[in-house]
């Protein structure tokens, strides 16, 4: 009796590794496509940015709202943080393709960073989901690695 206890008890332990390292392989496949993601979102604005702001200072100003959109620290100058700020609002109200991906990448790098526990990129992505809510009713599904790979693709094909 005491053998199959400890035998059903192992195999629950496995059963849960399983789960939790299957768990990681998903959502780290779904991780290099926030990156893509976030690149082909730099790559559109700073098209657009470069037009109205000047070459350098559109890259910077797009570097800095695609860090904003996905929830990494910028160390750019105070004035261009503000101005990426309210550009970042506009976006946000108004782009529904670069809002949706954003969302989509930051609910993937809020599994992941707390899977890490890495708290303080956590507290960031929080924040920035919950200030996104003031621009727009948050869609209710969850990304899955299809999803975020096709959103990649597209941004891929359309900005690079």
């Amino acid at each position: 009796m005491t053998a199959i206890v400890l035998l059903a008890v192992c195999l629950l332990l496995v059963a849960i590794w399983w789960m939790k390292s299957s768990k990681r392989r998903l959502f780290s496949r779904m991780a290099r496509y926030v990156d893509s993601l976030q690149i082909g979102v730099y790559q559109k604005l700073a098209n657009d940015y470069s037009k109205l702001h000047g070459g350098e200072r559109g890259k910077l100003l797009a570097a800095a709202v695609a860090n904003r959109l996905f929830a990494k620290p910028s160390r750019h100058d105070p004035e261009l943080l503000k101005l990426a700020d309210d550009l970042a609002c506009e976006i946000v109200k108004n782009d529904q393709e670069v809002r949706y991906a954003s969302l989509m990448s930051l609910r993937v790098l809020m599994v992941t960073e707390s899977d890490r526990e890495n708290l303080e990129a956590t507290r960031r992505i929080m924040e920035t989901v919950q200030w996104m809510k003031h621009f727009w009713e948050l869609p209710p599904e969850a990304p899955d690695p299809q999803l975020m790979e096709r959103l990649a693709a597209e941004f891929y094909a359309k900005y690079s």
